[in-house]
């Protein structure tokens, strides 16, 4: 049986897509051409991919077979994590090729976004701080919804910029509202 070699590169793809693309052999590992067609020739290219153990392949978590002629495979349904691929030549008779060299990918979390706040007008509260717990003060004013909050300051009130803030009198603090 003739062993085939392959090479192997991750492109850039958007978000949590992976493009994997590689170039089939044209020779055989004993140096003969691979013929374009017929008895020997390529038919598939298997694409495996898998966890990441340092620099070489981990545990196999899928394959999917190619057919010949395409080099390239998107895949979108990726987690966050770290993902090792490798690629096989297919040829007539069913044999494959030895495997490519192992290409690594991470896909990395997306940051969250920032809560909004999900009324129309939501009340915006002063607040006090006092011995490490925080107390709701008066209602100082509103903002519109889809304004951004920031920091949690109690569960389910964020901190809202008071240059957000229709003031409908002057906070003594900063300013809370609940978010989403």
């Amino acid at each position: 049986m003739k062993y085939l070699l392959l090479l192997i590169a991750l492109l850039p793809s958007l978000a949590n897509a992976i493009t994997v693309s590689w170039n089939p052999p044209i020779t055989n590992t004993d140096g003969s051409i691979i013929p374009a067609s017929g008895d020997g020739s390529l038919t598939d290219s298997l694409v495996e991919w898998g966890t990441c153990s340092g620099t070489a392949f981990g545990t196999k978590l899928g394959e999917q077979l190619v057919p010949m002629p395409a080099k390239s495979i998107e895949f979108t349904s990726f987690t966050p994590g770290c993902y090792s691929f490798r690629v096989y030549a297919k040829n007539t008779y069913g044999s494959l090729s030895l495997a490519s060299m192992v290409a690594q990918k991470t896909i990395i979390a997306p940051t969250p976004s920032p809560p909004t706040l999900v009324t129309i007008v939501a009340q915006i509260y002063d607040y006090q701080i006092k011995n490490g717990k925080v107390y709701l003060g008066r209602q100082v004013g509103t903002a519109p919804l889809g304004t951004a909050c920031g920091d949690m300051v109690l569960t389910n009130y964020y901190y809202v910029p008071v240059e957000k803030v229709t003031l409908t009198r002057k906070p003594r603090s900063a300013t809370i509202s609940k978010c989403a």
